[in-house]
C-alpha cells in the first residue's frame, strides 16, 4: 500500500491477498466493544481505496497455493454469489444489527433514473450506507 491508502491490484484474488499484506504490517488492533462482534479483537486498515484493473476476472474468491494443502480459504466463488444475493434485503440476517439493502433499496430507483436520464458522464451519484441514526458526525 502507498502513502494514499491505494492498493492496485489484477483481480479480486491478488486485491485480497495484498489486503491482508497491508493489515498485517499496517494494521491497526482494537477490540469491538458492540454490535455482531462485541468482546473479539480486529485488526483494520483506517482507510484503503482499491483498485482492481481486471475486475471482470474470475474466480472471484482467492486462490489458495497447491503447497498449503490444509489451509481453508476464507470463502468460495458459491459463497461470494450467495451473499451478493442477500445485500439488497430488508431485514437483518443472523448476529447482524443491520443490513446494507436497508439503506441502499431506497437509493437503488434513483441512481438508476439520474443514469437513464443525465448519462453517465456525472461523479454526483453516490449511495450512502447508514443514516442519521447509525452514523455519528463530530
Amino acid at each position: 500500500m502507498d502513502l494514499t491508502g491505494s492498493i492496485i491490484a489484477r483481480d479480486c484474488p491478488e486485491a485480497w491477498f495484498l489486503c491482508l499484506r497491508a493489515i498485517l504490517v499496517e494494521g491497526r488492533r482494537y477490540t469491538i466493544d458492540k454490535g455482531s462482534f462485541a468482546g473479539h479483537d480486529r485488526i483494520e486498515l483506517d482507510w484503503v481505496n482499491l483498485c482492481l484493473t481486471h475486475p471482470s476476472n474470475r474466480p472471484l474468491s482467492p486462490q489458495l497455493p497447491p503447497y498449503l494443502p490444509d489451509v481453508i480459504a476464507p470463502v468460495t466463488d458459491t459463497q461470494i454469489e450467495e451473499y451478493a444475493q442477500t445485500l439488497l434485503q430488508y431485514h437483518p440476517v443472523g448476529r447482524a444489527d443491520y443490513h446494507y439493502g436497508e439503506f441502499l433499496n431506497p437509493q437503488v430507483d434513483e441512481v438508476i433514473r439520474q443514469y437513464k436520464e443525465g448519462g453517465f458522464n456525472s461523479n454526483r451519484l453516490c449511495m450512502m450506507l447508514g443514516d442519521m441514526h447509525s452514523v455519528l458526525c463530530i
